[in-house]
């Protein structure tokens, strides 16, 4: 608890010592909220392996809130932490949600996988044929999730740069269709 404790701290530190690298708008804050997460979600963990629920359960849903619900770690011991109280639908919400997201090491999703079949309602059908439809349905929500966020807003307020380097004006493009294609070098 004390090292993740000491590595919010680090990590807030170097973010705010790096701001300069930060230039969207909401990219430094991103940063802060990841390692804010990370942290409270160790503390967390601790605390549940030390069987204080109560402080458990406080990090492990900050946790989420930090990381918006989408950390496979955290979306885990949320299930976890919820199989141990006995509540058997929330901690199968919980582990269907961290398989729904992507990537995360084999080994972990396999755990996951193994805590979910454990809890499994045999009369929702075959564990395969029902997680398959589960994930499915999470996928195409939180697609439809994700295109209306962005989808008829209009531009932000951008900085950009032609290929020529010089300021290109980005309200030119009003009323327009527009695909902007970000990377880092």
């Amino acid at each position: 608890i004390a090292f993740a404790e000491r590595g919010r701290a680090a990590s807030d530190r170097f973010v705010g010592e790096n701001l300069s690298a930060y230039q969207l708008t909401g990219k430094s804050q991103g940063a802060y909220s990841r390692g804010r997460a990370t942290a409270a979600d160790l503390i967390g963990w601790a605390a549940f392996l030390k069987k204080d629920y109560a402080r458990a359960a406080a990090n492990l849903g900050e946790a989420e809130r930090l990381s918006r619900g989408q950390d496979l770690t955290n979306q885990f011991h949320l299930g976890e932490l919820a199989r141990a109280q006995n509540q058997a639908a929330r901690a199968r919400e919980h582990y269907v949600n961290a398989l729904a997201l992507s990537g995360g090491p084999p080994p972990l999703r396999q755990w996951v996988n193994d805590a979910l079949r454990a809890i499994h309602d045999s009369s929702a059908g075959s564990f395969d044929a029902w997680l398959e439809r589960e994930l499915t349905k999470r996928r195409e929500e939180r697609q439809a999730a994700a295109l209306s966020s962005i989808v008829d807003h209009p531009l932000p307020m951008l900085a950009l740069t032609g290929v020529d380097g010089r300021p290109y004006d980005a309200a030119r493009l009003r009323g327009k269709v527009l695909l902007l294609n970000f990377f880092a070098s």
